[in-house]
């Protein structure tokens, strides 16, 4: 009785893995940017509602600043209040009122505004509203 397996097997499930691997690469190739820009954006979501909660709970308004590295939130005596660091190749712009940065007040408002969140082929933005309700769309 042998045991094992012949060399035209091993070679016939070799060929076969290896046939299955060059589909699905470049499939998992395209999913990396589309999961990078997600979680950025997922993590941008998060600080701009962070933000949100420290302007009402400290009856205080809060900037939030937006550079393409960068999102940093400040109150309007410019005391620091957190930062959060995208990583690239990842970046952010704002669209808005006020071209740099946008404000939540301790009255459940925001300044309207737009923030894009982007790689080299992907794109999510982030859509804050008059009452300071943040929605994410991703395409």
């Amino acid at each position: 009785m042998n045991r094992g397996f012949s060399l035209i097997e091993t070679l016939l499930v070799t060929s076969l893995l290896a046939s299955l691997s060059a589909i699905a690469i470049p499939s998992l190739a395209g999913w990396m940017p589309r999961h990078q820009a997600q979680v950025e954006a997922r993590a941008v979501q998060l600080a701009l509602e962070r933000a949100y909660a420290i302007a009402v709970t400290r009856a205080t308004p809060v900037k939030v600043a937006i550079s393409p590295k960068s999102v940093t939130a400040t109150t309007t005596a410019n005391s620091p209040l957190f930062a959060h660091h995208l990583r690239p190749p990842v970046t952010a712009r704002i669209k808005g009122e006020h071209k740099e940065a946008l404000y939540f007040y301790p009255s459940h408002t925001a300044s309207p505004a737009t923030i894009t969140i982007e790689n080299d082929s992907y794109l999510c933005s982030l859509v804050v509203s008059l009452r300071g309700r943040i929605r994410r769309e991703c395409a």
